[in-house]
Protein backbone atom coordinates (compact mmCIF):
# COMPACT_ATOMS: atom_id res chain seq x y z
CA UNK A 1 0.00 0.00 0.00
CA UNK A 2 1.29 3.45 -1.13
CA UNK A 3 2.15 5.52 1.76
CA UNK A 4 0.00 9.03 2.64
CA UNK A 5 1.31 12.27 3.12
CA UNK A 6 -0.15 15.49 3.43
CA UNK A 7 0.32 18.92 1.83
CA UNK A 8 -0.69 22.18 3.24
CA UNK A 9 -1.04 25.08 0.89
CA UNK A 10 -2.03 28.90 1.71
CA UNK A 11 -3.69 31.82 -1.16
CA UNK A 12 -2.01 34.44 -0.31
CA UNK A 13 -2.48 37.95 -2.55
CA UNK A 14 -5.93 37.64 -3.48
CA UNK A 15 -8.95 39.53 -2.61
CA UNK A 16 -11.52 37.76 -0.21
CA UNK A 17 -13.67 37.76 -3.21
CA UNK A 18 -11.97 35.96 -5.29
CA UNK A 19 -10.44 33.55 -3.01
CA UNK A 20 -13.50 30.83 -3.46
CA UNK A 21 -13.38 30.82 -6.54
CA UNK A 22 -9.62 30.51 -6.91
CA UNK A 23 -9.17 28.33 -5.05
CA UNK A 24 -11.28 25.74 -6.45
CA UNK A 25 -9.84 25.99 -9.88
CA UNK A 26 -6.59 25.44 -8.02
CA UNK A 27 -8.19 22.47 -6.23
CA UNK A 28 -9.77 21.23 -9.47
CA UNK A 29 -6.26 21.48 -11.37
CA UNK A 30 -5.00 19.24 -8.36
CA UNK A 31 -7.22 16.70 -8.71
CA UNK A 32 -6.20 16.33 -11.80
CA UNK A 33 -3.46 14.43 -10.51
CA UNK A 34 -3.69 10.51 -10.00
CA UNK A 35 -1.53 10.65 -6.84
CA UNK A 36 -3.49 13.38 -5.36
CA UNK A 37 -6.42 11.63 -2.87
CA UNK A 38 -7.88 14.83 -1.86
CA UNK A 39 -7.97 18.58 -1.82
CA UNK A 40 -10.18 19.85 0.53
CA UNK A 41 -10.33 23.58 1.40
CA UNK A 42 -9.49 24.51 5.43
CA UNK A 43 -11.50 25.22 8.17
CA UNK A 44 -11.60 28.14 10.84
CA UNK A 45 -13.74 28.74 14.14
CA UNK A 46 -16.76 30.19 13.08
CA UNK A 47 -16.61 34.14 14.37
CA UNK A 48 -19.00 35.15 16.66
CA UNK A 49 -18.12 33.35 19.78
CA UNK A 50 -20.01 29.87 19.35
CA UNK A 51 -17.86 27.39 19.85
CA UNK A 52 -17.47 23.80 17.79
CA UNK A 53 -19.15 26.05 14.70
CA UNK A 54 -16.87 25.79 12.16
CA UNK A 55 -16.34 27.98 8.10
CA UNK A 56 -14.88 27.31 5.42
CA UNK A 57 -11.40 28.76 4.66
CA UNK A 58 -10.97 29.05 0.83
CA UNK A 59 -7.48 30.24 1.26
CA UNK A 60 -6.35 26.75 2.52
CA UNK A 61 -6.28 23.74 0.93
CA UNK A 62 -5.41 20.46 2.45
CA UNK A 63 -4.00 18.35 -0.09
CA UNK A 64 -3.46 14.50 0.92
CA UNK A 65 -0.72 12.52 -1.25
CA UNK A 66 0.25 9.19 -2.26
CA UNK A 67 3.43 8.01 -1.87
CA UNK A 68 3.93 6.48 -5.23
CA UNK A 69 5.73 8.08 -7.74
CA UNK A 70 7.41 11.83 -8.27
CA UNK A 71 3.73 13.17 -6.64
CA UNK A 72 5.58 16.34 -4.75
CA UNK A 73 7.13 16.83 -8.13
CA UNK A 74 4.13 16.89 -10.17
CA UNK A 75 2.10 18.77 -7.72
CA UNK A 76 4.37 21.67 -7.28
CA UNK A 77 4.45 21.74 -11.15
CA UNK A 78 0.70 22.10 -11.26
CA UNK A 79 0.93 24.79 -8.55
CA UNK A 80 3.29 26.45 -10.76
CA UNK A 81 1.31 26.32 -13.92
CA UNK A 82 -1.80 27.71 -12.40
CA UNK A 83 -0.02 30.45 -10.88
CA UNK A 84 1.00 31.33 -14.86
CA UNK A 85 -2.80 32.16 -15.56
CA UNK A 86 -3.20 33.73 -11.93
CA UNK A 87 -0.04 35.84 -11.66
CA UNK A 88 -1.55 37.90 -8.85
CA UNK A 89 -1.85 35.20 -6.80
CA UNK A 90 0.98 33.41 -4.64
CA UNK A 91 0.50 29.70 -2.88
CA UNK A 92 2.62 29.07 -0.04
CA UNK A 93 3.51 25.40 0.25
CA UNK A 94 4.14 23.40 3.49
CA UNK A 95 5.18 19.93 3.54
CA UNK A 96 6.46 18.45 6.74
CA UNK A 97 8.23 21.29 8.47
CA UNK A 98 9.26 22.74 5.35
CA UNK A 99 7.46 25.98 3.68
CA UNK A 100 7.65 28.07 0.52
CA UNK A 101 6.35 30.40 -1.07
CA UNK A 102 5.97 30.55 -4.67
CA UNK A 103 4.76 33.68 -6.66
CA UNK A 104 2.78 34.28 -9.55
CA UNK A 105 4.12 37.66 -10.90
CA UNK A 106 8.07 35.90 -10.20
CA UNK A 107 8.15 32.65 -12.87
CA UNK A 108 11.88 32.49 -12.70
CA UNK A 109 12.10 33.00 -8.92
CA UNK A 110 9.58 30.68 -8.11
CA UNK A 111 11.43 28.03 -10.51
CA UNK A 112 14.57 28.58 -8.35
CA UNK A 113 12.90 28.24 -5.39
CA UNK A 114 10.91 25.01 -6.00
CA UNK A 115 13.97 23.15 -7.48
CA UNK A 116 15.58 23.90 -4.16
CA UNK A 117 12.67 22.76 -2.37
CA UNK A 118 12.29 19.86 -4.55
CA UNK A 119 16.25 18.80 -4.37
CA UNK A 120 15.65 18.69 -0.60
CA UNK A 121 12.12 16.44 -0.55
CA UNK A 122 13.89 14.02 -2.91
CA UNK A 123 14.82 11.36 -0.35
CA UNK A 124 11.16 11.22 1.17
CA UNK A 125 8.55 8.62 0.52
CA UNK A 126 6.12 11.24 -1.22
CA UNK A 127 9.13 12.87 -3.77
CA UNK A 128 10.38 9.49 -5.47
CA UNK A 129 8.86 6.34 -5.08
Amino acid sequence: MATQSQMLLHLDGVAPDLAEDLARSLRADLLQIGDVKAAEPGKRPESGGKTGLESIDWNTLLITLLGSGGVVVTVVTAIQAWLLRHKEASVTVKLGEDEMIIKGSDPEGAKQLTDAFLKHHKGSPTAHG
